[in-house]
């Protein structure tokens, strides 16, 4: 087996492991509202919503103060959320990706609180997108 199809078994096998017991979470975005000069007409923005299966986890000591010690980029309460980018919301054995990715403009509700996305980092790889880990702060 190339190290490549190991990497997305194990990433599968993890993937699954978040669909059984990751905490069911909402994302959301509201694109601002469009003015069109020539018309003069305003269109609002638009909400878009979706439910993911993440987990929701404390950064630990080396991250949160030895890598950033002066504090500035991970606060005392920031949490990292992983979010595998194929998901099993209502069946772990029927993965599907996410309907669009998280952006810095992403609201996040979990663990009954709203989260803002500080920082966006992708897993991949092997070239194909598999997982993200948001930064997120109430």
């Amino acid at each position: 087996m190339s190290l490549r199809a190991e990497i997305l078994e194990g990433m599968a096998e993890a993937a699954a492991v978040v669909a059984e017991i990751g905490e069911l979470v909402t994302l959301k975005i509201t694109t601002p509202d469009d003015y069109d000069p020539v018309t003069g007409v305003t269109v609002p923005g638009e909400t878009k919503s979706q439910q993911a299966r993440a987990i929701l986890d404390n950064y630990n000591l080396q991250s949160s103060g030895t890598q950033f010690a002066d504090g500035t980029q991970i606060m005392r309460d920031d949490k990292k959320l992983f979010l595998p980018a194929m998901q099993g919301i209502t069946d772990p054995a029927v993965m599907a990706p996410l309907a669009w990715a998280p952006t810095l403009e992403t609201i996040v509700t979990a663990a009954g609180q709203l989260w803002k996305v500080i920082s966006i980092q992708t897993i991949n790889p092997t070239g194909d997108l598999l997982a993200y880990e948001l930064q997120v702060r109430r």
